[in-house]
């Protein structure tokens, strides 16, 4: 596999690029289609596509493909093994398993590409990606301007959205722009504010589209991205050489991860009461805690608890979740949570290699490819995957940051 990783074949460095750019330009659309038509599930279309991209760059070449997926490898086992022991008590399907094995696969094939992709001398420009953020940003005001004045007209034109959310605490209504959900519209809004923050010079210019940027974000109700972002950008003005030093070490973001979860999950127990009144987000938490302990150290098994098939599992009757409004009114509650599906699905032993993947895949990155950019997204993302599922969701999260990160390290500044 030399020939891919040798500089001096510039064909094979502009395939790879124009590859690139077609998986994010294909993945973006199939993403927009889910606020076209309603109930769309295109799972299976993002992992086809992601393992066409990996199979064809053969990563396996690459001695880092092991280096970051080696614990991730651990977390299949104990996966397949908690799925084996809890089949007959929590009557889990073989067909939601495998779906679920199979969501799980998207990250092997997607960390593969870009593990090649960013090997690669002729990477995609940044003044290109800047050009379709701003279509992006500027399609999405217009359609939330759309969906304040004509509500009707925006519905029939983006069936698939979810319109009915609010702000919990406040009752203020979550708007969507182009995007199904105002999750990703808060998700994307908050690294393109952080990409065009470093990364484009100073002028008016840059500064209307961040105003814009900021607007969309505080419009989708997002207050969990909007206070990662300025923990991020926060932390790294404040510690800069301490968070370089912690994100470039394994180890480091390791402890710095678990000593987190550690603190969410006693934070969740200690504030917690099963009632109707319940935030769902802190009832899953604590529901994978008592899981975990209940199918120590292996959990439940994949499909059991806190992912998308996971519904109508015995795991929820047993800890009184199922009797709550929210549980039967949409399967987003369920999969509300990130960590606490990990705990409850795989216990202590698959949430140990989890976080030792994730803490693999960012240093590794930020070594491959470092810059401030870099750095401030990957902190970004690590406080966003404490609460949301990042991982087991539209591999086009990870995708975007990937970008930001692999050009923040060809430190090109855009005019």
């Amino acid at each position: 596999m030399n020939h891919i990783f040798s500089p001096g074949m510039r064909s094979n460095a502009e395939v790879l690029a124009n590859l690139s750019k077609y998986m994010l330009i294909i993945l973006f659309l199939t993403y927009l289609a889910k606020s076209v038509v309603e109930g769309l599930g295109l799972g299976a279309l993002e992992l086809i596509i992601l393992l066409i991209a990996f199979v064809y760059v053969k990563p396996w070449g690459h001695k880092r493909f092991y280096k970051i997926l080696l614990p991730y490898f651990g977390f299949f086992v104990v996966s397949i093994w908690s799925s084996y022991s809890g089949w007959n008590y929590y009557e889990l399907a073989i067909d939601e398993v495998f779906t679920q094995i199979l969501i799980h696969l998207k990250i092997i094939f997607g960390v593969g590409f870009f593990l090649v992709l960013l090997t690669s001398p002729n990477f995609i420009r940044g003044d290109q990606l800047y050009r379709w953020l701003k279509v992006i940003v500027a399609a999405t005001v217009v359609v939330i301007v759309i969906q304040m004045m004509e509500p009707e007209i925006y519905s029939s034109l983006l069936p698939g959205v979810k319109l009915d959310t609010y702000v919990s605490g406040l009752g203020w209504r979550r708007y969507t722009g182009i995007f199904y959900h105002p999750s990703p519209l808060g998700f994307f809004s908050a690294v393109m504010f952080i990409f065009i923050l470093y990364s484009i010079r100073n002028d008016a210019e840059k500064y209307i589209w961040l105003f814009l940027i900021l607007s969309v974000l505080l419009l989708s109700g997002q207050r969990g991205e909007l206070v990662f972002m300025m923990l991020a950008i926060s932390v790294y003005h404040v510690f800069p050489n301490i968070v370089t030093r912690i994100l470039s070490s394994t180890f480091a973001v390791f402890i710095s991860l678990l000593v987190s979860l550690v603190f969410l999950f006693w934070f969740s127990s200690n504030f917690y009461t099963l009632s109707e009144d319940s935030i769902a987000r802190t009832v899953l938490y604590n529901g994978g805690l008592e899981l975990a302990r209940k199918e120590f150290p292996f959990g439940a098994g994949l499909s059991s608890y806190g992912s998308a098939t996971s519904y109508g599992s015995v795991a929820y009757y047993d800890l009184g979740i199922e009797r709550l409004w929210w549980y039967q009114q949409d399967l987003n509650y369920i999969t509300d949570t990130f960590w606490g599906m990990i705990i409850g699905e795989v216990g202590v032993v698959g949430v140990i290699f989890y976080a030792w993947f994730c803490a693999a895949f960012i240093s590794h990155l930020l070594r491959i490819s470092f810059s401030r950019v870099g750095i401030i997204v990957l902190l970004f993302l690590l406080f966003e995957m404490l609460t949301n599922p990042i991982f087991t969701g539209s591999f086009l999260y990870v995708f975007v940051v990937l970008y930001l990160v692999a050009l923040g390290g060809r430190n090109e500044r855009i005019d």
